[in-house]
């Protein structure tokens, strides 16, 4: 968990204690998402399945942290650049999520970025060049075996999440919806199919 601030909790194990006050995304049982500060807006209680904590959020209230300009505040950058591959998440005040990653961000431009989305609560997730990764796939020709792509341009290959890993990250999977056909595209421009009836559901971008 390095210099996180906070511990990890998943189906009843837990590493590292879960801090009050720390920033927290929590999943829910229901497969329901939030993310807000350990014992003010979110606690352990029997729906939650999930709970990774990450220092302090960067909005909080739909206010950006007084702190941003605090570099080291929102962790060690390669070289101390201010200016790094950052990602954060955060919930609107309907609940949505919204995401956000850049190649060169700084705290500030993350949390605003955040923040411009609707967030009312979010929090910084990795940094640097190697680790942040938006990855999707495609499972129109086998669902029993998706066909991974980067959504955007990241060192690492598509294919990181089918190994193992030290690092945790978090994966998202559409709800059944019943015959759903159509179309999409996928960041390389290309349409294509989304058979109906797929769980799975086509390429993120549908």
């Amino acid at each position: 968990m390095g210099d996180s601030g906070g511990g990890f909790y998943l189906d009843g194990k837990q590493h590292g204690p879960l801090v009050p006050g720390v920033a927290a995304e929590v999943f829910r049982r229901d497969g329901s998402f939030t993310v807000g500060v350990w014992g003010r807006d979110v606690t352990l209680g029997s729906d939650v399945v999930g709970v990774r904590q990450q220092r302090q959020l960067m909005v909080d209230g739909g206010r950006i942290a007084g702190d941003i300009d605090s570099l080291f505040t929102w962790g060690v950058t390669d070289g101390g650049a201010t200016y790094v591959r950052r990602s954060g998440v955060g919930v609107t005040a309907d609940g949505d999520v919204v995401f956000a990653l850049g190649p060169t961000m700084s705290p500030r431009s993350l949390a605003t970025a955040l923040q411009r989305a609707g967030a009312v609560r979010a929090m910084e997730l990795d940094i640097n060049i190697s680790w942040p990764s938006f990855m999707a796939y495609d499972s129109s020709g086998n669902p029993g075996d998706p066909r991974p792509f980067k959504w955007g341009d990241y060192p690492r290959s598509a294919e990181r999440y089918f190994s193992h890993s030290a690092r945790d990250f978090v994966a998202v999977y559409a709800r059944a919806t019943g015959a759903q056909g159509g179309a999409c595209v996928d960041p390389a421009g290309v349409t294509r199919s989304r058979p109906g009836g797929d769980t799975l559901g086509g390429p993120l971008a549908c």
